[in-house]
């Protein structure tokens, strides 16, 4: 839908900001066909955004089977929730260097360990 509208009315929307929702054409050959030719990094952000799109529910689905024994009144045990927050911001993100840890993972694993120690406690 967010597409075709782009489509419709490209000429007289000048800028639109949409935060992680990506508008995917109705089938891979229309960009193209329209003369819209993605840069690199919007070819690498609509690829990670399809792979969340096909695997990025799987912690809401293995969850609900699960015992909740942390924080009864929480939605769902919070030690979970960041590690899976943690597991999707080292997936959607590019670090470049920045954070050598993410580097070498397992410097990364006992990083992650740590902050699970103190959510623990």
């Amino acid at each position: 839908m967010v597409f075709y509208m782009y489509d419709q009315f490209n000429a007289i929307v000048k800028a639109a900001y949409f935060n992680f929702l990506p508008f995917f054409s109705q089938t891979h050959e229309q960009p193209s066909a329209q003369g819209i030719t993605p840069t690199t990094a919007e070819g690498t952000q609509k690829q990670r955004a399809m792979d969340c799109d096909n695997s990025g529910g799987g912690y809401y689905m293995e969850q609900p089977t699960s015992v909740n024994t942390v924080g009864l009144t929480l939605y769902d045990n919070p030690v979970g929730q960041l590690y899976w927050i943690i597991e999707k911001f080292v997936i959607s993100i590019e670090f470049a260097g920045y954070f050598p840890a993410l580097d070498n993972p397992p410097t990364l694993a006992d990083d992650i360990r740590l902050i699970g120690k103190y959510f623990e406690s």
